[in-house]
């Protein structure tokens, strides 16, 4: 069941965005961001208090959810990751108006192939194979393909 999960999160990228961009083109795209970020943060704040306990409970670390385990460790790139869901939000729905589903969606798996091996390249360079980079590879030259707009001549 795990393995479908990246699946389901497709789908509700696809969903997020869709509706983001009928909220932008109702309303406006910064009250999207505002209302995403506010339904975010109260899905935060529950999955701390009651499922995150639970599914620690056998975490050796019993400061696993203290904030102050947080602030003693921070370091400013722990802001990164909500900078990119921020650009998410913002950049999928806007997308979405401006060149539709398909080619949005089409190029962002294509940038997630093509970052994601560019990174195991840098990282661990052991787990790639010439396969991997022969997939990604025909995954990016099919998204160019499916997206490439003909130009009349």
């Amino acid at each position: 069941m795990v393995a479908l999960l990246p699946f389901f999160i497709g789908l509700a990228a696809v969903l997020q965005g869709w509706f983001n961009r009928r909220i932008m083109s109702e309303v406006s795209l910064a009250l999207a961001v505002f209302l995403n970020a506010c339904v975010f943060l109260v899905a935060a704040v529950a999955y701390w208090l009651l499922i995150a306990p639970r599914t620690l409970a056998e975490n050796a670390n019993p400061n696993a959810l203290k904030l102050s385990s947080l602030a003693s460790a921070f370091q400013p790139w722990y802001l990164a990751p909500g900078l990119f869901g921020f650009a998410l939000v913002i950049g999928i729905p806007y997308s979405l108006s401006k060149i539709g589903a398909g080619p949005t969606f089409i190029m962002l798996v294509a940038s997630q192939i093509l970052f994601s091996t560019i990174l195991d390249l840098w990282l661990t360079p052991e787990n790639v194979t010439p396969q991997k980079l022969i997939g990604a590879a025909l995954c990016i030259a099919g998204a160019i393909v499916t997206t490439w707009k003909r130009t009349s001549s």
